[in-house]
């Protein structure tokens, strides 16, 4: 993944995040699954190796698009709220 695809990628989830269209949308496996490997992709190309902050965010919003693809969590749980506001904090933090 490069450069370009990191930044690209990152700024498609943190729309997802901003829409909320990652809670919207819990109900489209396929989305969700989607959301998943494309943070887990960024993720795995950066490898904690600078500290880079869309690691951490992609972390989380890994976690999130998981859980609600498997079902595990419900969009108003507060475990999926508190990754929201995380990611939403994250958001902030960096100027995204």
């Amino acid at each position: 993944m490069t450069e370009v695809d990191i930044a690209e990628q990152t700024s498609f989830l943190v729309e997802q995040v901003k829409t909320r269209s990652i809670v919207d949308q819990a109900d489209d496996k396929r989305f969700m699954y989607r959301l998943a490997f494309i943070a887990r992709s960024i993720e795995v190309a950066l490898d904690d190796a600078d500290g880079r902050p869309e690691d951490g965010f992609a972390n989380d919003f890994w976690q999130v698009a998981r859980d609600l693809g498997r079902e595990v969590e419900s969009p108003d749980s507060s475990f999926i709220q508190a990754n929201l506001d995380q990611l939403d904090g994250s958001i902030s933090e960096n100027g995204w």
